[in-house]
């Protein structure tokens, strides 16, 4: 990837929400695809709520996996963020977010510390991101193509590692951290520091997301096409333009660049 801009840390707006019927059109051929990170390029095994069930048993806690993904989504609106911090996913966030959600799991003030230090070292491992077989063939067709390539996602600063050890990062031109750049999808702004440093048009670009409101709706706000990546098959809104796969997207943008 090339230098990153210096951070911007203007604070996000209120989320955006756009009419999901809302068709983009493109007056220009397709320079750029944005792609989200986690469940688009990659996924988590094991998944974050069992890294947090196991730290929490290791101390003796009878924690189960599905009490924990309740608690983790409980904190993560309640705590949308940290006292003098525009995003989220920064590391004082982290070391406000799991303490809380293993406190609202009874686990004893004492070991809370000790929880925290378990979970943030277990999410620095490599071994717990993997990624979907179609991602580097996909990417390599993608620049084959003549495309220019950025990730945008919500996460700590710690994803710009993962992306290299991952060999992701030298198939991308530009990668767009929520808690690097200090704003956060689905406003617009994150998508537009990613066209700034692509030096695209929102109508030549795409983004690739799994998620209907930061990814579809967000990159739609910021006049960017958008595509929803359903690997689960869960279905979409309807006027959502939507792929299973990432091994799609080379006959998508052929078909439309």
């Amino acid at each position: 990837m090339r230098g990153r801009a210096e951070p911007r840390r203007a604070a996000p707006p209120a989320e955006t929400h756009v009419s999901l019927n809302a068709t983009a059109t493109r007056a220009r051929p397709l320079r750029a695809v944005l792609l989200d990170a986690g469940n688009t390029l990659f996924f988590e095994r094991p998944s974050r709520f069992d890294v947090y069930a196991a730290a929490a048993r290791d101390l003796g806690l009878g924690v189960e996996p599905e009490a924990v993904r309740e608690a983790m989504h409980a904190e993560h609106e309640r705590l949308p963020r940290v006292d003098g911090e525009p995003v989220r996913y920064t590391d004082r966030w982290f070391r406000a977010y799991v303490p809380a959600v293993f406190r609202s799991l009874g686990a004893p003030e004492p070991t809370l510390p000790g929880l925290t230090d378990v979970v943030l070292a277990r999410f620095r491992a490599e071994a717990l991101f993997h990624l979907y077989p179609e991602t580097i063939p996909t990417l390599e067709r993608l620049r084959a193509l003549g495309l220019r390539l950025a990730v945008v996602s919500n996460w700590s600063p710690r994803l710009l590692g993962h992306l290299e050890r991952l060999g992701v990062a030298q198939l991308l031109d530009a990668a767009v951290v929520s808690a690097v750049e200090g704003i956060e999808k689905p406003s617009p702004g994150i998508f537009e520091c990613a066209l700034e440093k692509l030096g695209v048009a929102p109508d030549e670009s795409m983004h690739v997301g799994d998620h209907v409101v930061k990814d579809v709706e967000g990159a739609r706000a910021a006049g960017v096409r958008a595509v929803l990546i359903d690997r689960a098959g869960q279905g979409a809104p309807a006027g959502v333009e939507t792929i299973s796969s990432l091994a799609e997207l080379p006959r998508l943008v052929g078909a439309n660049g």
